[in-house]
């Protein structure tokens, strides 16, 4: 089972939470939530649903919050993922075009990503107080179609 696994079955999130809140890394995935969140929304155009990029007006509130709740030096929930990540995604909330795409967010989401992999994922495969969460996800775990997370 790997985390991509783990981040489409509902199941099997409501277990990796819990162990992520033990240690005090829940910031990460709900980091992660937000993003999908905020891109499905954009995806759909917004409240019109016209399918394509919105209008900072639109939602740059929602880019904003966003931002300063995960990633901002002041960030209530920090994840704490560099200056960098953090100048890209200033730079993606506030374009010069005046438009926010779904890709606003993805650089922040894709190293997101890969640090829940590398440092919360495979570190937990290490600890025994996962194991019968990990054993219950693979007994009740059923692919979703057509759903890719990076």
């Amino acid at each position: 089972v790997c985390l991509a696994d783990v981040l489409i079955c509902e199941g099997s999130m409501v277990y990796f939470m819990e162990y992520l809140e033990q240690r005090g890394h829940e910031n990460h995935v709900l980091f992660w939530i937000s993003v999908e969140t905020f891109q499905q929304h954009l995806k759909r155009g917004g409240e019109g649903g016209s399918g394509r990029g919105c209008s900072v007006e639109e939602v740059g509130g929602d880019a904003i919050a966003l931002y300063d709740t995960y990633l901002s030096l002041q960030a209530r929930k920090p994840v704490n993922y560099g200056r960098i990540i953090r100048g890209i995604v200033e730079s993606s909330i506030s374009p010069d075009d005046g438009i926010i795409t779904p890709d606003a967010f993805l650089i922040s989401q894709q190293y997101c990503y890969h640090y829940m992999d590398r440092y919360l994922w495979r570190g937990s495969r290490r600890v025994s107080s996962l194991g019968d969460t990990r054993v219950s996800f693979v007994k009740s775990w059923r692919p979703r179609e057509g759903r890719s997370l990076i």
